[in-house]
């Protein structure tokens, strides 16, 4: 491996490091206002509520791996052609096709473990979650009224 291929896939990982991260946090943001209504309805304790996101961190990651690949392939080969380094390495008789099938060559594998890691890893902590989430929290929920189906279809009749 060269000095150059050492160089992209450095930055290459720096930028999903910090992609992954930032999806994650943005992810369970998101996810903690959609639900923070449930979790105060429900009088859960904050430390349920930490328990509960650390159980479905693993699912977070799962769900945000491939999008930080491909952020992280964006950014490594944007910033090379920000720095005039891509064109510096074409000079140098690498091509472009080189520097892509680098990058190929380690998100295959990123995806066969983000494979692996979602077959093996993701399902036990989502069922414990799931199963501490219904036995260690009796949520008090406030009875909805369901809206009628033919409230909002009549039903036999069409608008003429």
């Amino acid at each position: 491996m060269r000095l150059l291929d050492r160089y992209v896939l450095r930055r290459f990982f720096q930028f999903f490091v910090f992609a992954l991260l930032a999806s994650v946090v943005i992810f369970v943001t998101v996810d903690s206002t959609e639900h923070l209504d449930k979790f105060i309805d429900a009088k859960v304790p904050y430390r349920f509520v930490l328990y509960y996101y650390y159980l479905y961190l693993p699912y977070i990651i799962y769900l945000t791996v491939p999008v930080s690949v491909l952020l992280a392939t964006l950014f490594a080969v944007g910033g090379l052609v920000y720095r005039n380094e891509l064109t510096a390495m074409q000079s140098a008789g690498y091509s472009l096709w080189r520097i892509l099938c680098l990058l190929m060559l380690v998100a295959l594998p990123l995806s066969g473990a983000t494979l692996v890691f979602g077959e093996s890893v993701v399902p036990p902590p989502i069922w414990n979650g799931r199963s501490s989430t219904k036995r260690g929290c009796a949520r008090r929920q406030v009875r909805r009224p369901r809206a009628r189906a033919d409230s909002i279809f009549r039903s036999g009749r069409t608008s003429s």
